[in-house]
C-alpha cells in the first residue's frame, strides 16, 4: 500500500483492494485491483496503463502477462461487441476432480437432490459419522468449492453454505452430497459467469425459505445484478427463528439492504472516476425484488404494530434504507424470483432456468472482437 500510495495510487474507502490514480487536467484514470502479489489494471488508455506499470516497477519487481486473461486460477475472455466479461474456472474444477478421484465419475444435474434436508437427525441424514481422515477428506472438499462458490459459481452456493454446516461432525450423507457437487461442475466445468452487457442498471432479488428444515431456522439468500450476469450473492441460514415466512422474508431483505448500501457506494465511488458523473447524479433508488406481499407492506409501513412489535431493531434496517432513497421494494412472481436457488435445492428444470439468469451458461468461445487501440 505505501508504494502505491508512493505513485500517486489513492485506496478505495469502499474496497480496501481497489486504488484510484487520476489527473483532472489530462483526463485520464487508471483504477488498479491487487490481491496479494497479483494486479491488474483498468484504464483510459493502454498508455495510462504503461505509465502506471512504469512507476510500479521502479519500486517493485514485475512480470507483465498482457491483457487479462488469466488471474486468481480464473479465466477471463472478453467479447468487445457485446461489452461482456465472461469468467470461468475449468482448470481449478478439473484439478478438483483429480484430486479426489472423480475424473471418472458420472456426472449430476444439479448440485443437490431436490428438497433434501441434511440437518442431522432428519430422514435424508444417516447416522454413521465419518471417520477422522473421511472427516478431513470432507473439510478439504469444502474449501476447495468454497472458492468456486465465492468467485464464479453461484450456482453451487446455496450447496456449499448447507454442507458448510456440518464440518465439525460430517456423517457418510454429507460427504456423499459433497461429491455429488463435484459431479455437477463435471458436467459443468466449461459454463462461463457472463457478466455486463450495453446497461448498467443495479437492482437484485432476494428471498427466504420459512422454516422448511429440521432446525427450523429460515435459509436468506439474495443476489444483485449490474447488466446480465450477478456480481454479487449469499445464502446464509438466519440466525433467529422466524414466525412466519413474513418475517422470515423481511429478515431477508434487511440483509439484502445492507448489500445495496455497499454496492451503490462502490459505483458512487468508480463511476465519475470512469468519467460517468452524470449517471451518479441521478441515481435512482435501487430496486429490490421480493416475492412476499407481506414483507414489502412491512418494509414500506414504519407504523408500529402487533405484528412487528417482536422483531429486532436491526431487522427494521431495510425501512432506513427506502427512506434515505437509496433502495424500493418492489414485488415479483415466485416463478421469477431468481434468489430461490439460494434459499433450497430446486429440482432440474426450475434450477437450469435460474441458473441461466445469473449469467451462468455455456457459451461459444468467447471472441475478443476487434480491439480499438488505445482502449483496454
Amino acid at each position: 500500500v505505501s508504494i502505491l500510495r508512493k505513485i500517486g495510487m489513492t485506496p478505495s474507502e469502499i474496497d480496501p483492494c481497489l486504488f484510484f490514480k487520476t489527473n483532472t487536467s489530462s483526463g485520464t484514470w487508471c483504477i488498479l485491483g491487487a490481491n496479494v502479489d497479483d494486479f491488474f489494471y483498468i484504464a483510459d488508455s493502454r498508455n495510462t496503463i504503461a505509465d502506471v506499470k512504469r512507476d510500479m516497477g521502479g519500486h517493485l519487481e514485475l512480470v507483465d502477462l498482457g491483457d487479462l486473461s488469466w488471474i486468481l486460477s480464473i479465466d477471463v475472455k472478453r467479447d468487445l461487441s457485446n461489452s461482456t466479461i465472461s469468467l470461468c474456472q475449468s482448470a481449478y474444477i478439473d484439478q478438483i476432480l483429480d484430486r479426489f478421484g472423480l475424473t471418472d465419475a458420472k456426472t449430476a444435474s444439479t448440485p443437490l437432490e431436490q428438497s433434501i434436508d441434511l440437518t442431522p437427525g432428519s430422514s435424508h441424514v444417516s447416522n454413521d459419522t465419518l471417520t477422522d481422515s473421511h472427516s478431513s477428506l470432507y473439510r478439504e472438499i469444502i474449501g476447495s468449492l468454497m472458492y468456486l462458490s465465492v468467485m464464479t459459481r453461484p450456482d453451487i452456493t446455496y450447496a456449499v453454505s448447507t454442507l458448510s454446516r456440518y464440518l465439525s461432525k460430517p456423517s457418510t450423507t454429507h460427504l456423499e452430497a459433497a461429491r455429488r457437487v463435484i459431479r455437477y461442475l463435471k458436467g459443468t466445468r466449461d459454463y462461463r459467469l457472463v457478466l455486463g452487457g450495453p446497461q448498467f442498471l443495479l437492482h437484485g432479488f432476494t428471498d427466504a425459505d420459512w422454516g422448511s428444515q429440521l432446525h427450523r431456522h429460515s435459509i436468506s439468500g439474495f443476489c444483485f445484478f449490474a447488466g446480465g450476469g450477478a456480481i454479487s450473492w449469499s445464502s446464509k441460514k438466519q440466525p433467529i427463528v422466524t414466525l412466519s415466512s413474513t418475517e422470515s422474508e423481511y429478515v431477508g431483505l434487511t440483509a439484502a439492504s445492507k448489500e445495496v448500501i455497499y454496492l451503490r457506494n462502490l459505483a458512487c465511488e468508480i463511476l465519475p472516476i470512469v468519467g460517468l458523473n452524470s449517471y451518479v447524479k441521478p441515481f435512482a433508488p435501487t430496486i429490490i425484488y421480493c416475492d412476499n406481499q407481506g414483507a414489502l407492506h412491512l418494509a414500506d409501513n414504519p407504523v408500529f404494530h402487533n405484528q412487528s412489535k417482536h422483531i429486532a431493531i436491526r431487522y427494521h434496517f431495510i425501512r432506513q434504507t427506502i427512506a434515505s432513497g437509496d433502495a424500493t421494494v418492489t414485488y415479483c412472481r415466485t416463478d421469477d424470483m431468481v434468489a430461490d436457488i439460494f434459499t433450497k435445492s430446486l429440482g432440474r428444470v426450475k434450477f437450469t432456468g435460474f441458473r441461466n439468469r445469473l449469467g451462468v451458461r455455456r457459451i461459444e468461445d468467447a471472441k475478443d472482437g476487434a480491439r480499438i487501440e488505445g482502449e483496454c
